[in-house]
């Protein structure tokens, strides 16, 4: 399955989603991109500006070095960001094992926050496996990822996970 439709397909798990994208931060590039409705170019070299900005910008930069423990390895200040517009939730999470990657997605503001957060965090693994293969493969090509592991994580929440997109989600399981 390509990136752009493993954004497609979790954005099914995040509350009225609208929008997901793969931004690598080193070469400022939008990876792979799904929206709701179609947007000009300007605006999706924007969201990689902002992006980039968020995570890499020279007060960021500096701000983390400040905060930085004696010994440490220089690190990215933020690993998570959640901002809120008047229209949207905007969620902006780097991969874990690539931390140079940032998956963003654009919820409608009505969806819970914590919901949005919480689905964004299961859905990592699986958008950052359309990129990189399988876990410890080391190869970078676009591979077909298995979404056993985001299914398994809402099993073992004891939700159901057929109910993902359906309203009222999550249905506990009796």
């Amino acid at each position: 399955m390509s990136l752009d439709s493993t954004l497609q397909m979790t954005m099914g798990v995040l509350p009225e989603c609208v929008a997901s994208g793969y931004i690598d931060l080193e070469s400022g590039l939008l990876l792979g991109v799904h929206t709701v409705d179609p947007h000009p170019q300007e605006v999706l070299d924007t969201l990689v500006t902002a992006t980039v900005d968020l995570f890499q910008g020279s007060n960021v930069v500096a701000m983390g070095k400040m905060f930085q423990a004696p010994g440490d390895s220089p690190k990215g200040c933020f690993n998570e960001v959640i901002m809120f517009s008047d229209d949207h939730i905007h969620v902006f999470l780097r991969t874990r094992k690539h931390p140079e990657h940032v998956i963003c997605f654009v919820c409608r503001k009505s969806a819970n926050p914590g919901m949005v957060l919480t689905r964004a965090r299961l859905a990592i693994d699986t958008v950052s496996q359309a990129v990189w293969g399988r876990p410890g493969s080391g190869s970078c090509r676009l591979a077909e990822p298995s979404f056993v592991g985001v299914k398994e994580t809402f099993r073992h929440q004891n939700v159901v996970p057929t109910d993902i997109a359906k309203p009222g989600f999550p249905t506990k399981r009796h």
